[in-house]
């Protein structure tokens, strides 16, 4: 077992959990409206087999207390944000969005209850995503003697590149025995979270994750835990064989103790399920055996809730699977195109038959047109008009939205300036705008500019407060350098020749570029058809990072912000750099 434990004991009356005559368990977990479903089918599953328990929630709003509070769960404390927060968090809010708030409020939580209610002998933090399998008491017995347990991300080979951005262990199931080795833990993570928590990499953080890589030298009595079945999860099920045997779900043979459900999705409206991000490639087994008792249960979770409330419908998307589906055969499709291109001589005959596929101009790809014209289509403007309005009803929850803000609160904190130009090529119906006008009012003078007509029509429509003009970046009749900020998001995707228009920013005069929501691979950089929107064929863009740090650096151009949107999904934050003068703000790596 790996652990660092101190010479000198805790007192006997702190030995094994496990060991006392009538076991109960505390845990803690928050969650908002969003997941008020996963948070019943957590309790259900701990209903079912933590025996005598209390689960303490902190609601992180009104409406999940007021659902909670009416269904009158048994076993459960519920925690309202107004008894909970302090001024230290209340400063920290103003500066997060709602999924870092949540983060940071983290390691406050078990520090609450133990401060608050001292009789507690531990307490449990658990991701609101988790459900049981069986009794949790495999992981109190690896605690021992210890203070505070860890379960390491144990990356399945596949996935092992994400343990260098998102740590070595999982904030999702953490024991803390109520004495002062965890207590002087809880305390440090809460003051590191307090002061940095956001959802991108910087300076050896992430979130609130990566503040444990070190706990094992950092602190005394930290427990690794190293039961199978404890923090299965979809990054490291490729690594283990599940089987059933006598109705328990065994791990490598060891009982199956709790899953996290990382990314699961309720979609199609509520009428079908996700099991996980499409490139996690669950297989039909462990679907069968790991996803369809969860399912149930989080349809009984729907069907209870909505007896009280009918309609229920937050944390539900309304993408159909099938949009999960294509996602998984893309990423298979660009793992073999990657693995191609990998082979000089491979990548050498592939490109040669890219070349002569668009050899006969004659034979276009689509009978409709050119890939680079579809972005034109009426309809699919109006697509993304009817997606960005739904997104924007919680931009907290869209990925590339929380990491655009991030990007705009970097830029902020970087100077005194009060007003930046920002100019957003490829800007489509221009809701980037609406973002900068809700949180940063006054501080982005904000035009965007787009080739599509159609898409220009509805952004000056929906965001009359911004400015927008119909222009084309092979083309152009701007001058970027009027724009302190020029702003490319997932524009390389819709072109083809995207080295071309990156060397056109690249050669601007600003002081900033923004390269949001791109792509990323290990090999060569290339571009493939895709499929965009309903009807719509277009590019798909992946980028090399040593092959654009290169071109970058001939332009006096510099990476001072590197942020995660989604797997190898980034956004990278650049700014022009005087020869031999380091940027003035390195926010990651």
């Amino acid at each position: 077992m790996m652990e660092a434990r101190s010479a000198t004991q805790p007192p006997a009356a702190a030995a094994k959990i496990t060991d006392a005559k009538a076991v109960h368990y505390d845990f803690c977990t928050l969650f908002d409206k969003n997941y008020v479903f996963k948070g019943l089918a957590l309790h259900e599953s701990l209903q079912r087999h933590a025996g005598d328990f209390t689960l303490w929630i902190l609601c992180m709003d009104d409406m999940a207390f007021d659902l909670l509070e009416r269904i009158d769960l048994p076993n459960v404390r519920l925690l309202a944000l107004s008894e909970f927060e302090d001024e230290e968090l209340l400063a920290a809010k103003k500066t997060r969005t709602a999924t870092e708030y949540y983060w940071t409020c983290t390691p406050s939580l078990p520090l609450y209850l133990l401060d608050h209610h001292p009789s507690l002998e531990s307490i449990t933090y658990l991701d609101a995503d988790m459900y049981f399998f069986s009794d949790p008491a495999p992981a109190y017995d690896e605690l021992g003697n210890g203070s505070i347990s860890l379960i390491e991300h144990r990356y399945a080979p596949a996935w092992e590149h994400l343990q260098e951005p998102s740590g070595i262990y999982c904030v999702q199931f953490m024991i803390f025995r109520n004495d002062e080795r965890a207590r002087t833990a809880l305390r440090w993570w809460r003051d590191r979270c307090n002061e940095w928590c956001y959802h991108h990499v910087e300076d050896g953080k992430m979130g609130d994750q990566k503040y444990l890589d070190d706990w094992p030298k950092r602190f005394e009595g930290v427990v690794v835990v190293q039961h199978e079945g404890v923090g299965l999860a979809p990054w490291n099920l490729a690594k283990y064989k599940v089987t059933k045997r006598d109705g328990r779900l065994l791990v490598d043979g060891r009982p199956l103790v709790v899953y996290h459900y990382h990314s699961f999705a309720i979609c199609g409206g509520g009428r079908s399920f996700a099991p996980a991000y499409a490139e996690y490639s669950i297989g039909k087994a462990d679907a069968k055996l790991l996803y369809a008792p969860y399912i149930n249960a989080i349809k009984d979770a729907m069907a209870r809730l909505r007896q009280i409330e009918p309609g229920y419908a937050f944390g539900i998307s309304d993408d159909a699977p099938d949009t999960y589906a294509r996602r998984l055969r893309e990423h298979r499709r660009t793992q073999v195109i990657n693995a191609v291109k990998s082979v000089p001589p491979l990548r050498w005959a592939w490109n040669a038959a890219k070349r002569l596929a668009h050899r006969d101009p004659v034979a276009p790809v689509l009978a409709s047109g050119d890939q680079k014209d579809s972005w034109k289509s009426e309809d699919v403007a109006r697509q993304q008009q009817a997606l960005v309005e739904k997104e924007l009803r919680d931009p907290d929850a869209v990925a590339p939205f929380r990491t655009f803000l991030e990007i705009t609160r970097c830029i902020l904190d970087m100077d005194g300036r009060s007003e930046y130009q920002l100019l957003d090529i490829g800007c489509g119906v221009g809701h980037y705008s609406e973002l900068l006008h809700r949180y940063h009012p006054g501080r982005f003078a904000y035009t965007g500019s787009d080739y599509s007509e159609a898409m220009i029509r509805r952004a000056q429509a929906l965001w009359p407060h911004s400015g927008f003009v119909v222009d084309d970046v092979f083309d152009s009749h701007l001058d970027y350098s009027e724009y302190d900020i020029l702003m490319a998001s997932a524009l390389v995707d819709v072109i083809e020749d995207f080295w071309t228009v990156l060397d056109t920013l690249f050669a601007s005069t600003s002081d900033m570029l923004i390269l949001h929501r791109q792509r990323f691979t290990q090999g060569a950089s290339y571009s493939e058809t895709a499929v965009g929107y309903e009807g719509q064929t277009t590019y798909s863009t992946y980028l090399n990072r040593a092959e654009l740090e290169e071109r970058l650096r001939d332009q006096g151009l510099e990476i001072i912000g590197n942020f995660c949107v989604a797997d190898n999904i980034r956004s990278l934050l650049i700014e022009r750099v005087a020869a031999g003068i380091l940027p003035r703000r390195a926010t990651a790596r």
